[in-house]
């Protein structure tokens, strides 16, 4: 397969160059007919004998270009996720086979404030090998100093390692842990002030008078004894907030330099 650009007139083409034979069928005309949100225009052509799909990336930033020397965290991670996820829900509503995309940062790009991916109607490997090198490249360009970021990473790296897994069901254990690993704030149960009408002169009392339910008669002998209970005649109850921090992060596969171990893209 052979990758390149092409401009001309303020238009900017990627075009990939195959050495098969693409029989155009039902896939392109989907396309072709229908405006599918998150892919990019497409064109077939052959020549000599060999398939070419021109793209249109006029405006568009790859991602390998949009991340280049800068780091990224869980935001960008969640947009990409939900950018992909959407595509891939429109390819089985049109009968496309999500197989198909390309998932390689060199050829995502970035346009109108979302991802846009390619379509290679003769492509042969599967989403979940390419998700899972898209993951590599999550780990080596995240921002280390942001410890959800590393965790997703490190998630979405660790199960795309197996054969089958469900992206969605990876995603809801990831929201799941984030909400068990946040550590609240505390806050004050805000109390009715006409429960404790006259509070000051109560506490002034008690002060001078201990309260009669701190004491019980007992019958044998009229002996007095304490009655177990609290020391403040109330007590303010306080609750917790959802705000919190994260804890721990495990299973970053990095070596001593901080990257990734696995090969690069």
């Amino acid at each position: 397969m052979k990758v390149r650009y092409v401009r001309e007139l303020g238009v900017s083409k990627l075009r990939i160059e195959t050495r098969m034979v693409y029989q155009e069928d039902y896939q392109m005309r989907m396309m072709e007919q229908n405006n599918i949100v998150g892919l990019v225009q497409i064109e077939c052509c052959m020549i000599d004998g060999e398939s070419s799909f021109i793209y249109d990336v006029t405006g568009m930033q790859s991602m390998n270009k949009r991340y280049a020397g800068e780091r990224f965290g869980c935001k960008e991670m969640y947009k990409i996720i939900e950018d992909l996820t959407e595509v891939n829900d429109s390819l089985e509503k049109y009968l496309l086979n999500s197989n198909c995309l390309l998932l390689d940062p060199a050829y995502i790009f970035w346009a109108a404030d979302r991802w846009h991916f390619l379509y290679l109607p003769v492509k042969k490997s599967l989403i979940d090998k390419s998700f899972h090198e898209l993951t590599e490249y999550f780990v080596r360009t995240i921002d280390y100093e942001e410890k959800e970021a590393i965790h997703l990473a490190s998630l979405l790296h660790k199960e795309t390692l197996m054969e089958h897994f469900d992206l969605k069901q990876i995603w809801e254990r990831h929201q799941k842990r984030k909400e068990e690993m946040s550590i609240p704030i505390i806050s004050s149960e805000i109390i009715d002030s006409n429960d404790f009408e006259d509070e000051e002169k109560k506490e002034k009392s008690k002060q001078n008078h201990p309260p009669e339910e701190s004491y019980v008669r007992s019958n044998q002998n009229n002996m007095i004894r304490e009655k177990k209970g609290n020391f403040l005649p109330f007590r303010k109850k306080q609750k917790r907030s959802g705000q919190g921090r994260w804890g721990d992060w495990e299973d970053l596969i990095t070596d001593a330099d901080g990257q990734s171990d696995s090969s690069p893209l």
